[in-house]
């Protein structure tokens, strides 16, 4: 009699682009994701598989980014070096000499000469008098080059605020959101092509959501719904034996992801490992966290009574020092929490608590 076949057991669809592009990848590791370039695009290149899994209002190249950090992609090549805007990260700037004193587009190349007898430097117009060369400032008449004049090295005159100089600064002038910038404060980024790597393969294998879209992963961080469903047994515990008493609290960067994008790998990466070694003080070994949003963390404090919760919530406002300063000013920290059971609304459940907190971040 012929054996009856087993059903595949399938795993739920990945949800979340990143999940979906790492599974993409996975399917055909180690896969391969190449930048293409794409002129109208403000930032130049584009990975045309996550403009296809994702929509409009996705920075792909941010967002693979932040996968070749975590180490679940690898680089294939270095493809090209980009600069973008600091203020809206697009790639389209225009470069333009200005004037030095008053930083004016109206500025002109011209000839220019040098009045040894009272130093006055002007344009080579301003010392033609009658077909003779005099100085328009001490009206000394200039007969012979190298003794009684010379051509300066200034060949710029500005028409704004008539100063004659060497070398025009440079300014990059952004054609999408109109900031100048110096072009040393240009964010520079590499656009690579990239594949999955070893980390990225095992990630994959044994379910996406063990690596889930986290930059705070020394926080004992655990998937969404992993976390909802550690809360709802605690919720359940609480409705039927009144104890362990615990604490969600929940945390919202407003911000955060585009100031990050705008400060750089380097110091984006060192805000945010002061972050994380400020919300480990604040918390314990003990007590998980989790990542909803680019923005929102969740904290369950176990055995955290309304005291402890005023002190953890102290302690990690007390981030918001840290965001002074034009490249920080926009972060906005806000906090929301509650203690159960006495914090508690009757059949709320994980889902319900955490929306409930969320309205008020």
């Amino acid at each position: 009699m012929a054996r009856a076949s087993q059903p595949v057991q399938q795993r739920p669809c990945p949800e979340g682009l990143e999940a979906q592009l790492l599974a993409y990848l996975w399917l055909r590791a180690p896969g391969t994701l190449k930048a293409v370039r794409t002129p109208s695009s403000a930032r130049h290149y584009v990975y045309q598989l996550v403009e296809a899994l994702g929509d409009d209002q996705v920075n792909g190249l941010a967002l693979v980014q932040n996968l070749a950090q975590r180490n679940l992609l690898d680089s294939t090549a270095l493809v090209d070096r980009i600069r973008l805007c600091r203020s809206c990260g697009s790639g389209h700037l225009n470069y333009v000499d200005v004037c030095v004193e008053c930083n004016s587009l109206d500025i002109a190349r011209q000839p220019s000469l040098h009045c040894f007898t009272c130093g006055h430097i002007g344009a080579q117009t301003e010392y033609l008098k009658d077909g003779a060369l005099v100085c328009p400032n001490c009206l000394t008449r200039l007969r012979h080059i190298g003794t009684d004049y010379d051509r300066p090295l200034e060949n710029y005159n500005c028409n704004s605020c008539d100063a004659f100089f060497v070398d025009a600064d440079v300014q990059a002038r952004c054609l999408d959101c109109g900031e100048h910038h110096v072009p040393d404060e240009l964010q520079v980024r590499e656009i690579r092509d990239y594949q999955l790597s070893e980390g990225g393969l095992l990630t994959s294998r044994q379910g996406l959501e063990r690596n889930t879209a986290n930059y705070f992963n020394g926080l004992s961080v655990v998937g969404v719904s992993t976390f909802k469903t550690l809360l709802d047994w605690q919720l359940e515990l609480i409705e039927r034996h009144k104890a362990p008493t615990f604490a969600l609290l929940g945390m919202r960067f407003r911000n955060l992801g585009r100031v990050l994008e705008r400060l750089g790998p380097q110091r984006g990466h060192a805000l945010l490992d002061t972050l994380i070694e400020r919300i480990q003080v604040a918390i314990r070994d003990t007590d998980r966290c989790t990542r909803s949003s680019e923005e929102q963390l969740w904290l369950l404090l176990m055995y955290t009574d309304s005291a402890g919760l005023r002190r953890v919530t102290e302690r990690i406002n007390e981030i918001s020092a840290l965001f002074v300063g034009e490249d920080l000013q926009d972060i906005r920290l806000t906090t929301s929490g509650c203690v159960a059971p006495s914090g508690l609304i009757d059949q709320e459940d994980a889902e319900l608590l955490m929306a409930r907190l969320a309205g008020e971040l």
